[in-house]
């Protein structure tokens, strides 16, 4: 379990930190961000700027929080909890652009042609599974032991690198449009 639980740790500092460079990486980028949180149409627009930086916040948290989780598993809970509940109003938000066909972007990690819609909820309803099971497992990730921990950081830094490259996979698979 110890090494499922780091697993489930590295997956998400991966998603969460690569998700908190793309918004702040460039000058343009967090401002972006902030149009595309006015786009959705989910909250008021003067709140656009304020939860923009909530949410980049809480990304930088939820990876510094699973950093740490080792030498402070009850922080690593903390994180977990703090990851899906991200995630379920990432999710939500996905959910009624993609209902209202608006075709807003998706920004979740940086500029994307892609917009909105049900891969990118999908992606995040299996990582909030990532998160909860983390949390079930948190105070296990004290106890991993070296060997554990490089398999633990080769498959969650897979499984995130996966999430990140989610919309290129499905695209894969998609019909060629002319």
């Amino acid at each position: 379990m110890e090494t499922v639980a780091a697993a489930c740790a590295v997956c998400l500092v991966v998603v969460f930190a690569a998700a908190a460079v793309g918004k702040l990486r460039g000058a343009g980028s967090f401002p972006a961000f902030v149009r595309t949180l006015k786009d959705l149409g989910v909250i008021p627009e003067r709140w656009a700027r304020g939860c923009a930086l909530l949410l980049v916040a809480g990304e930088i948290s939820v990876a510094v929080l699973l950093l740490i989780a080792p030498l402070a598993p009850g922080l690593g809970t903390a994180g977990f909890i703090l990851a899906a509940g991200l995630l379920a109003a990432f999710t939500a938000g996905i959910a009624i652009t993609a209902a209202r066909r608006t075709g807003v972007r998706c920004r979740c990690f940086g500029a994307s042609a892609s917009p909105l819609g049900a891969r990118h909820a999908v992606r995040n309803a299996a990582l909030a599974l990532i998160a909860v099971t983390g949390a079930a497992l948190a105070p296990a990730i004290a106890r991993v032991q070296p060997a554990d921990a490089l398999l633990a950081v080769c498959a969650g830094t897979l499984a995130g690198a996966l999430a990140i490259v989610w919309d290129d996979i499905v695209g894969l698979f998609r019909p060629v449009s002319h």
